[in-house]
């Protein structure tokens, strides 16, 4: 059932059209911020406590309902799950941001392409030039699909909620309650936000794994695994890394440009053209599709497994 619900939400999601207007997380952005002012008042709520009661409610709120409707109907327990797993993927397609990028790029209309670009890439985190955009799609691909289909998998549609508002908490802006002491102090402000960063980083570190594994044998096995293990090295926080250094060894993205900043004044590498950075955006691009289907292929290997067991 878990293998059905994540075709039929993958295939609504591909063919019949997205459901960006749906995925609105303003209310747990709103009960958020009520928390901690809520916070200012009572210290004990600011950090980790403060992150399990924000996610408690809606999280259990699920649960409880995913259990009646099991115990009532199995059939309404599972389009429950196909909702919810709808619901949590994104929430903003990639691939409808990734085409629109290209397309500004063959048109040549630089604010399109850069508005495009700012929708997926992060340029104060990740490397310059278009390893840093390649490094941007994969973590995103991460973000917006792959972990939220682990956590589908593992947990049923809690997991997928759970990630979701894990991943909203991480992306939260808290500058608001920095500046008001009169709400939340500074500090207990900054408190809440390390403690879902390590939540974040938490829940995201077994399915990164398994993205740079499927990034090794959808592409390039040998650099993809090398990349991969140097990542691991670096230091204890290394998710984004893993996920960049597997994709970008997988597309030999280092075999053929090194290690150096080339850099120009559009961030993107001097000696490309546009045609060239299309290229490389669409080569990104279809390994995280072979990614996906090495993923629901051991899922259905799993599934049948299980049948016949």
């Amino acid at each position: 059932m878990t293998l059905i619900a994540i075709l039929i939400a993958l295939a609504i999601e591909r063919f019949i059209g997205v459901v960006d207007h749906l995925r609105d997380f303003g209310w747990f952005h709103t009960s958020t911020h009520w928390l901690l002012h809520k916070a200012g008042q009572s210290r004990f709520i600011a950090g980790p406590l403060g992150v399990v009661l924000a996610l408690l409610l809606p999280v259990a709120v699920l649960a409880g309902v995913s259990l009646l409707l099991h115990e009532y109907s199995i059939v309404l327990n599972f389009v429950l799950a196909t909702v919810v797993l709808l619901l949590c993927l994104g929430p903003v397609d990639l691939r409808q941001q990734l085409e629109q990028y290209q397309h500004a790029l063959q048109e040549d209309d630089p604010a399109v392409a850069e508005a495009a670009l700012n929708g997926f890439h992060d340029r104060q985190r990740q490397p310059p030039g278009l390893a840093g955009i390649l490094a941007s799609l994969f973590e995103q691909s991460n973000v917006r699909l792959f972990s939220v289909l682990f956590w589908f998998v593992v947990l049923g549609p809690v997991g997928a909620l759970l990630y979701r508002l894990t991943t909203e908490l991480h992306q939260l802006d808290l500058t608001e309650h920095d500046n008001d002491e009169k709400q939340t102090p500074a500090s207990d402000a900054r408190n809440f936000a390390a403690a879902a960063q390590d939540l974040y980083d938490l829940l995201n570190w077994p399915g990164s794994r398994l993205l740079a594994l499927a990034h090794a044998l959808a592409g390039s096995l040998v650099e993809a695994l090398d990349d991969w293990r140097s990542a691991e090295a670096a230091n204890v926080r290394v998710n984004e890394a893993v996920i960049r250094e597997s994709g970008l060894g997988a597309l030999q993205f280092r075999n053929i440009y090194g290690d150096e900043n080339r850099s120009g004044e559009e961030g993107l590498p001097e000696e490309l053209s546009d045609d060239d950075i299309i290229s490389w955006l669409d080569a990104a691009h279809a390994l995280q599709k072979r990614a996906l289907i090495v993923w629901l292929s051991v899922l259905g290997i799993m599934t049948i497994a299980g049948w016949l067991g």
